[in-house]
């Protein structure tokens, strides 16, 4: 569990600094991706929500950055 998780975590991070982003912008891809990994039935669907937000937000910082 925990620990796949974080390989997983650390897998990403790597494809992430790979991609481009910076530690600020893979801080809130972190969070974006935590929000999907722990699935919450409650709060699933604003979970969701606020994980693609935060994705979204990460690869606008990316983006405005390699203009």
């Amino acid at each position: 569990g925990d620990v796949y998780k974080r390989q997983v975590l650390e897998g990403l991070k790597a494809s992430w600094t790979t991609q481009g982003f910076n530690a600020k912008e893979i801080k809130t891809l972190e969070e974006a991706w935590a929000l999907t990994a722990v699935k919450d039935k409650a709060n699933y669907r604003a979970d969701k929500k606020a994980s693609k937000k935060l994705y979204k937000e990460a690869r606008a910082s990316l983006a405005s950055r390699q203009k």
